[in-house]
């Protein structure tokens, strides 16, 4: 018996040291709060991939040799990819910009991959949008996710993935008096991603209702968190019981 229980016992601290690690792709951090992104496509965060709409810019360039936009300078009608920022000395960087009224969808996707050695069966998915100027045209930003090479979708997903800019009369474009934050927060369920199996988390930016110009608009503070399948939970309190129950008894060995 006690050899059974040490084996279920190095098990679970086995699977619980993967756990305290849950690397879900091939790198450790699970956030991106794209601060060393400064609006052109070499500083795209790793594994983040930008496409669709010529990127942000009618032109099809990243914009001017900066690639920043300040909120607190003077509007600009540029339809360029940005990194946006409240002021010439923030840090704190949103990765987003102002698209084009004619262009298609823009797109920005995280690719990951399930190293934890067990079945994920979901993910915590949180994100802030920001706002930094107002337009005619209500510019959406909207989250969606596959596994594997799946359609996009929302499937068995809670919580509100869309967000709709705020809109002014054209041609009344400006800057808004600060940066307006929308706070969302997801949970995806009933998955079953394979270890190794990859998966990839996806924002769209589209032209809404309404006509004229677009929002400066970005996604920041991004982080995900893998859900692993029940009977992962139940080796890890197997392991930990069997640790409680060792220490109890060599306390009464040495008492």
């Amino acid at each position: 018996m006690k050899q059974i229980l040490t084996i279920i016992g190095l098990a679970a601290a086995t699977l619980a040291g993967v756990q305290a690690q849950l690397v879900i792709s091939n790198y450790s951090a699970l956030t991106e709060n794209f601060d060393s992104f400064a609006g052109t496509s070499g500083t795209i965060p790793a594994n983040w991939t930008q496409a669709g709409g010529s990127s942000f810019s009618s032109g099809g360039a990243f914009g001017s040799s900066t690639g920043f936009y300040n909120r607190a300078d003077a509007y600009s009608i540029s339809n360029y990819l940005y990194a946006l920022r409240d002021t010439s000395s923030s840090s704190d960087i949103s990765f987003g910009g102002k698209m084009a009224s004619g262009s298609s969808v823009i797109t920005l996707t995280l690719n990951v991959q399930n190293n934890t050695g067990a079945i994920v069966t979901g993910f915590d998915v949180a994100w802030d949008v920001e706002q930094y100027s107002q337009a005619g045209r209500a510019t959406t930003v909207n989250f969606s996710y596959r596994l594997g090479a799946a359609s996009f979708g929302t499937i068995n997903l809670t919580g509100t993935t869309l967000t709709t800019a705020t809109t002014g009369t054209d041609p009344a474009t400006s800057n808004l008096p600060s940066i307006a934050v929308t706070n969302r927060t997801i949970s995806i369920t009933g998955l079953s991603m394979a270890n190794l199996s990859t998966a990839d988390f996806r924002f769209s930016w589209t032209n809404g209702a309404g006509a004229g110009s677009n929002a400066h608009i970005g996604v920041d503070n991004f982080s995900v968190t893998a859900v692993p399948e029940p009977k992962t939970w139940v080796m890890i309190g197997i392991g930990t019981s069997f640790m409680l129950w060792n220490l109890r008894r060599r306390r009464r060995f040495q008492g």
